[in-house]
């Protein structure tokens, strides 16, 4: 069984479109814990990525929003008491949002992983993705980029003048919603691999950035 004390990054997903995408890259998963605190309703997934074991935890289904997300990260923290850094992945709002804003060791990694995808961002955002696709081959129908919705509907009707239905522009749009989610899961995995903890630091910070939201 998983040792509790064992991880310190914990990762919230508010759909479970992101959370099925967020397990696509984890370099190892874990098994599930046997039992949790009194009261935590959480659904956790243990994993590793890089040197980190990550808690991974998705919101009640239809249940969003900030004050949802904040019950989410207190029981998370209840029953696992060495998180230092909890990340929030919500496409419907803002693509990653850090927990803890005040942490110099964010903003620091958050500026190399810039550097790193201003110089090579498509090809290793693509690289990324289609490794996973090759390996997941399910996830590559539901998960892969639409083409532009101009370009779309024009193959599909041959002409450059064109009255976009209802149902076919909600589809092009959930699938965009889609392709976002297993791209944020990508950025995320890069952030976990640049991330560098000083030893007992940070800890108390994090407990009281989950107190506050």
């Amino acid at each position: 069984m998983s040792n509790f004390n064992d991880y310190t990054v914990s990762w919230i997903c508010a759909i479970s479109t992101e959370y099925v995408a967020a397990q696509a890259f984890l370099d190892e998963k874990h098994e599930r814990p046997e039992h949790v605190f009194t009261n935590n309703n959480n659904n956790y997934t243990l994993s590793k990525v890089g040197r980190h074991n990550i808690v991974i935890a998705v919101l009640p289904d239809r249940e969003y929003g900030t004050f949802s997300a904040a019950i989410v990260a207190k029981n998370m923290l209840h029953s696992f008491p060495n998180i230092k850094i909890g990340l929030i992945h919500n496409i419907r709002f803002k693509d990653i949002v850090f927990l803890n804003q005040l942490l110099a060791i964010l903003r620091t990694v958050i500026n190399g992983l810039k550097a790193q995808y201003k110089i090579k961002r498509h090809q290793l955002l693509k690289a990324a993705i289609d490794n996973i696709f090759e390996k997941k081959l399910r996830l590559r129908k539901k998960y892969k980029r639409p083409d532009s919705i101009r370009n779309r509907f024009t193959a599909e009707i041959n002409v450059l003048c064109f009255e976009i239905k209802t149902a076919k522009l909600m589809n092009y749009f959930l699938c965009l919603q889609n392709y976002t989610a297993i791209a944020a899961a990508v950025y995320t995995k890069n952030f976990f691999y640049r991330i560098l903890f000083n030893k007992n630091k940070n800890k108390k910070q994090i407990k009281k950035a989950f107190s506050d939201s």
